[in-house]
């Protein structure tokens, strides 16, 4: 198992991360560590630590800056292992992290794509009670579509198999902008590996996450507490009909021109998103006022009655979008918010 890590500017914390590597009860095969251009003592820190590493590190500098995602996923494609765990520059790692990996691989009966854990968030020097992404918490080995796509898991849960690296790389160069938020190295690998593959999950937070003011992403304590943005019923509609198709013809286009490996798994999830983006154009007929009141009530039915939900969307939000539905028909789309 290799180890990848993207550096930039990351001085300030980069050596509490590299010692807790170093401390791991079942060590890496190596570190590679890509650094995209940092202007302080990331290069200095990383050299240091490469002389007494119980591991072999690579040290590399990009020759132009790549920013955050396509960096961490040239880290990636630059190690030798079999599976490539994600490493931030400024997070401790727990001393049985790799060894609770590498045990959940060899009990697998079958090769497993991804390999998921939970996080303690780090606020300072105090560790926050908070388990995070709390939808981890549910351990056990899932087939393709059993885990919700489109959660967000930071890189730092997530060890992948290298073939699945490759692919996201490729992903990322097919993907419209905006279908993804973040459109980060975890978001791809994360999304394919639950479209695609087979995840393991175990229940136990492996790292511990620092939050700070330059985190590239992190958790505020406020976070269960903001509402979301307000957003027209019809123009939320229409918006995610588009990127379900957009993110189907992605995968449509990987099965063809991707790694055999995972073309049958892209090709059915291709499918499932070509269904999502169906159910999404006929709720949008449901709510648009110049579209025939008799065609309306059709694209309610048709919709609600033959949609595929997400699986983890569960009957409850199936009703809502349904009453939802209803009440735009009944009353208009301006009366309702998302």
């Amino acid at each position: 198992m290799s180890v990848a890590l993207a550096s930039f500017n990351g001085e300030r914390h980069l050596e509490s991360q590299l010692d807790s590597l170093a401390r791991q009860s079942a060590l890496p095969l190596e570190l590679v560590i890509a650094d995209d251009r940092s202007t302080d003592g990331t290069a200095a820190i990383a050299a240091e630590f490469a002389r007494t590493a119980p591991f072999p590190v690579h040290f590399t500098v990009n020759p132009e800056r790549l920013g955050y995602t396509r960096n961490f996923l040239a880290a990636a494609r630059s190690c030798r292992g079999c599976y490539i765990a994600f490493c931030d520059q400024d997070d401790i790692w727990v001393p049985e992290k790799l060894a609770r990996v590498a045990a959940a691989l060899a009990r697998s009966p079958r090769q497993l794509d991804l390999v998921l854990h939970t996080c303690s968030l780090l606020r300072g020097e105090e560790v926050d009670p908070e388990i995070f992404p709390a939808y981890l918490q549910r351990p056990g080995t899932f087939a393709p579509l059993e885990l919700n796509p489109l959660c967000i898991v930071p890189g730092h849960s997530i060890v992948a198999h290298r073939h699945l690296v490759e692919l996201a790389s490729r992903f990322l160069d097919l993907l419209p902008e905006g279908v993804f938020v973040g459109r980060g190295h975890d978001d791809l690998t994360y999304f394919l590996g639950t479209v695609a593959g087979t995840t393991e999950v175990l229940d136990a937070p492996l790292v511990l996450w620092r939050q700070h003011s330059g985190n590239t992403c992190g958790v505020p304590r406020s976070a269960g507490l903001t509402r979301p943005e307000v957003q027209p019923h019809l123009q939320f509609l229409t918006s995610h009909a588009a990127k379900w198709s957009a993110l189907a013809q992605a995968l449509g286009e990987l099965a063809n021109n991707g790694d055999a490996t995972f073309s049958s798994g892209l090709a059915r999830a291709s499918g499932f998103f070509e269904s999502r983006a169906r159910f999404f154009t006929m709720r949008g007929h449901v709510s648009d006022p110049a579209v025939a009141y008799g065609s309306r009530i059709k694209a309610l039915f048709g919709a609600h009655l033959t949609s595929r939900r997400v699986r983890g969307s569960g009957r409850r939000e199936g009703l809502r979008n349904l009453l939802r539905d209803l009440a735009s028909l009944l009353l208009g789309p301006q009366r309702l918010e998302r």
